[in-house]
Formats: C-alpha cells, sequence, structure tokens
C-alpha cells in the first residue's frame, strides 16, 4: 500500500514541473516576442530619421516632372491659342471698320464726277487715289506707310491731286484725323464693268493717267495684316448717286417744253394755278389754239404735254389729268413722272416796264394771267428716290 502512493506522489511531481516548464516557456516566448517588436520599432524609427530613399527620390522627381509639364502645355496651348483668337479678331475689326467706310463713301459718290488715280513713280509710287465727286469724298492709299485715308472733296472747278497726297507738304495733323488704317498691307481701286464681261474695261496704264466717270461700280481689292497675321477681301460697290438716266430724262423733257414754249403764241398764252380742291397745286400753261398744253400733275409728280384741239381754249376739263380724263391719251402724253417741283411765271425782259402778275393772277378762281410778256421762267426739280436734280431756265414764246 505505501508503494503504490509514493508512486502516486511521483506522478503529481512529475506533472506539476511540466506544468511549470510550460508556463516558463510560453513566459519566454510572450518576452521574446516584446522584444522583437522593441526591436522593429527601433528600426522603423532609424530608417526614418535616414530620409527618402534614392528610389523614391527619383520617383517624386519624375512625378513632379509629369505635373508641371502638362500643367505648362494646358497654360502654353491655351495662351497661344487667345493670343491667335484675339489676333484675327482685331484683324476682322479693322477690316470691317475700313470697308463700312468705304461702302458708305462711295454710296455717296458721283458716278460721273469719279475718278480713279493710280501712281506709278516718284514719291507716290504704288498710291492710288478714288476721288468720289464734288463735294464728297476723296480716298487715298499710301503704299509706303500701308495707311488708309479719306477726305473731304473739295468744291472747286479742278482737282489738283496734291491737296490729298500724304506727305511732307500735307497737314499732317489734318491727315490723321482722316485715317481709316494704318494696316492696310495691300490695296487696289478699279472700275467693273457693269455687263461683266470686262472686255472694255480700263488698263493699269489707262488709270495712270486718271480715268474719269467710267462706270457706276467701283471694286475693292484689300488686304490688312497686323503682327505677322493677315487676312483679305474683295468688295464691289455701286455709286447710287448715279444721275445719268435721271439727267437723261430731264433733257428729253427739257427740249421738248423748249419747242413747246418757242412755237406758243404770246398772246393767247395763259398761266393758271390751281390752289385748292382736288387739283390743289396742279399748274396749266396754255400756249394758244393749235399749239400745246403743259400740265402738271402734283399729287403724281407729272407733266404731260397735250395738243390743244382746234377751236378749244383753255380748257379745264380737257387737260386735267383726272379720273375723266382719257388715261392712255395721258399716258402718251407724259413727259416724265420724277418732277418733285415743278413752277412757271411771266417774266419782264430788260427794259420791260410792264407789270408782271401776282401769284394771285394765276390761281383759279380769279382771272388767268395771259399774254404778260414772252418769256417764261421755269422752276423744276427731278427726283428719283435718292437722286435728285435741279434745273432753273427761261424760254422765250417767238410768236
Amino acid at each position: 500500500g505505501r508503494v503504490r502512493v509514493n508512486m502516486e506522489g511521483v506522478h503529481v511531481f512529475h506533472l506539476l514541473s511540466v506544468r511549470e516548464y510550460l508556463i516558463g516557456q510560453k513566459l519566454d516566448l510572450l518576452s521574446r516576442l516584446k522584444m522583437k517588436q522593441e526591436e522593429n520599432m527601433t528600426g522603423e524609427s532609424n530608417m526614418n530619421d535616414k530620409g527618402f530613399s534614392l528610389i523614391e527620390l527619383i520617383l517624386a522627381i519624375a512625378i513632379s516632372v509629369i505635373v508641371v509639364t502638362a500643367a505648362y502645355s494646358f497654360v502654353f496651348v491655351g495662351s497661344r491659342q487667345y493670343q491667335t483668337t484675339s489676333g484675327q479678331t482685331s484683324i476682322q475689326q479693322e477690316m470691317t471698320f475700313a470697308t463700312n467706310i468705304l461702302r458708305e463713301a462711295v454710296l455717296d459718290g458721283d458716278a460721273e464726277k469719279a475718278f480713279i488715280h493710280k501712281f506709278n513713280s516718284g514719291e507716290h509710287n504704288g498710291d492710288a487715289m478714288l476721288y468720289l465727286g464734288k463735294g464728297k469724298k476723296v480716298i487715298y492709299y499710301d503704299k509706303s506707310g500701308t495707311s488708309l485715308y479719306i477726305f473731304e472733296a473739295g468744291t472747286e472747278a479742278s482737282i489738283d491731286e496734291r491737296l490729298y497726297m500724304v506727305d511732307s507738304t500735307t497737314n499732317m495733323a489734318n491727315v490723321s484725323d482722316n485715317l481709316i488704317s494704318k494696316y492696310i498691307s495691300d490695296f487696289d481701286v478699279n472700275y467693273k464693268n457693269t455687263s461683266g464681261d470686262g472686255s472694255d474695261l480700263p488698263t493699269e496704264s489707262d488709270y495712270e493717267t486718271r480715268v474719269e466717270g467710267y462706270s457706276d461700280k467701283i471694286e475693292f481689292s484689300i488686304k490688312c495684316t497686323m503682327k505677322e497675321k493677315s487676312d483679305s477681301t474683295a468688295l464691289t460697290y455701286v455709286i447710287r448717286n448715279d444721275n445719268t438716266l435721271l439727267k437723261k430724262n430731264m433733257q428729253d423733257t427739257e427740249a421738248k417744253i423748249d419747242t413747246a414754249v418757242s412755237n406758243g403764241i404770246k398772246s393767247e398764252t395763259s398761266i393758271r394755278k390751281y390752289d385748292s380742291g382736288e387739283h390743289q397745286g396742279d399748274i396749266m400753261v396754255y400756249l394758244g389754239a393749235s399749239k400745246k398744253v403743259l400740265y402738271y400733275d402734283k399729287s403724281d409728280r407729272s407733266l404731260y404735254l397735250f395738243d390743244v384741239a382746234s377751236g378749244h381754249g383753255i380748257d379745264d376739263a380737257k387737260y386735267k389729268v383726272d379720273e375723266s380724263t382719257n388715261k392712255s391719251h395721258v399716258s402718251a402724253n407724259l413727259l416724265s413722272s420724277n418732277i418733285t417741283n415743278f413752277d412757271v411765271n411771266f417774266k419782264k425782259r430788260s427794259g420791260d416796264t410792264s407789270d408782271l402778275p401776282l401769284f394771285q393772277d394765276y390761281v383759279d378762281g380769279n382771272a388767268k394771267a395771259t399774254g404778260a410778256t414772252n418769256l417764261l421762267d421755269f422752276s423744276i426739280t427731278y427726283t428719283e428716290k435718292n437722286k435728285v436734280e435741279y434745273t432753273s431756265k427761261q424760254i422765250t414764246i417767238t410768236n
């Protein structure tokens, strides 16, 4: 029994020893782990104290270069695009300003008085001038100064180009006030054939001695240059004050008036002016039996010439232009439909002591003015759109 007890004690002893051993091993392992953790922490701290490695520095520099390059490219491209857009806009604005001035000057010109002169030698070689009529405008291109000017044309009978040349003798303050643009690197001006075929257009040599009144169409070629950027355009403008057709109508009308009045009969010639009613403002000139009647219809701005029927006197109903008149007969006797003002009066000759009729003597409701003198004084205004011509003339009744 004792032996058995002793053996149990031995077993208990061994169990206790193993337990203590395991606990010791556990504590030793925990101690080692703690020491390792402390060593790792100490190593990281030392590494941080040493700064970036070479690889890290290279990577940082490479990234910085990429970012800076991208940012610079973005700013540079944007700046260049802005400069290009801004420069192009400035050229277009300069060109628009110049062409608008040229357009207004040409539209207001006089086709019959206009001339183009190009200079091919001397100080003004390459310069060009467009003169648009008395009291109108002068366009002058100074090639050496790449400048385009506009001047007021004088009303003198003869035109002296030296008044408009841009040189040392010119009043430079006046020149600067009339500058259109100083960026015109090339400029040309020519007449353009109305028919468009160009077969008989003036040559360059023709322009060197001045080409006058060739056409009412003016063609411009312009190049504008600013900071190495250029823009070109070609434009054609029509001189709207081309009075050629209006003047022809005026000449034809006056020729017929001259013939009618000259062949009239002084003692039978009568002038009647209407100051009331349907025909207010109308005027009738009766030139004698079997002669002519001039009738001005103010409301229609028209002047008519009728034959006086045999045996008829100054018969208002027959010659008045109204609904009761034979319209085909009236239209066949139309002289002009462009007369905005018409007046006619008896006029004294030099040394004539007779009394001239008063206005009241001419108007309806009073005695018509008849045979006062053998000289009639006409005042006529012809108008077509914005074109106007005036005439004032005296015609003698020869009979």
